[in-house]
């Protein structure tokens, strides 16, 4: 009888201690999983800190694109509103009577010199414009935006605007000289680029020939004629 109860009371022993080991380990488990926890849903304040500059400089740009959209519907606005002007005659300057000659063998009539030719206007394109063309292109379309053109990056729109060329229009009438000026000047990592095309695109673009535009480009390569 007394053998019995001293295995008994040894094996009573024997799980206390068994169940406050494997308690241990549990709670020991459990901590590391709340600290990895913790540790997880920590914010890096740096990070926070870079989203916010983002956020202030995205806003600052919509504020900017706004801005130029007023003064871009503004100029619109004004060009529809202003009258169409009236051409101006060249005067005809009166007869002028040689002297001693009389009648119409004596007169000498001066004649106005030839006008010089107006100047080209670029073309105005709105919104339904460039819808059409997000159509017609199957991308979105921004009024002016030299990277529609086939061979020109982000980084070459860039270097033109720069040179003053930052409209279609502008890139149109300049001619090739002027761009091929820019990346010469650019250095070797620009001169292999070919831009003998880009003002024919860009004047597709400023008068909104989308369709056009669209079948020259299927037949150029990076820009390049094939």
């Amino acid at each position: 009888m007394p053998y019995t109860l001293v295995k008994w009371l040894l094996w009573m022993l024997l799980a206390a201690v068994v169940g406050g080991v494997v308690g241990y380990l549990l709670r020991g488990l459990r901590c590391r999983q709340q600290v990895a926890a913790a540790a997880a849903s920590t914010v890096d304040p740096d990070e926070v800190l870079a989203l916010r500059r983002r956020v202030a400089n995205l806003e600052l740009t919509v504020e900017e694109r706004n801005r130029l959209r007023a003064e871009r519907d503004e100029l619109r606005a004004t060009l529809r509103s202003r009258p169409a002007e009236a051409p101006v005659e060249a005067p005809v300057e009166a007869p002028v009577e040689a002297p001693g000659g009389g009648g119409l063998a004596g007169v000498a009539t001066l004649t106005a010199a030839p006008a010089a030719p107006a100047e080209p206007v670029a073309p105005v394109l709105d919104d339904a414009a460039l819808a059409e063309a997000a159509t017609v292109l199957g991308r979105r379309i921004r009024l002016d935006d030299l990277t529609v053109v086939e061979g020109i990056g982000p980084k070459i729109a860039e270097l033109l605007q720069a040179a003053g060329i930052s409209s279609w229009w502008g890139l149109a009438t300049g001619g090739v000289e002027p761009v091929q000026r820019v990346l010469t000047d650019a250095g070797a990592r620009f001169q292999m680029h070919d831009p003998s095309t880009w003002p024919r695109q860009a004047e597709l673009l400023a008068h909104g020939r989308w369709v056009e535009f669209r079948e020259l480009t299927d037949r150029l390569d990076g820009g390049r004629a094939e």
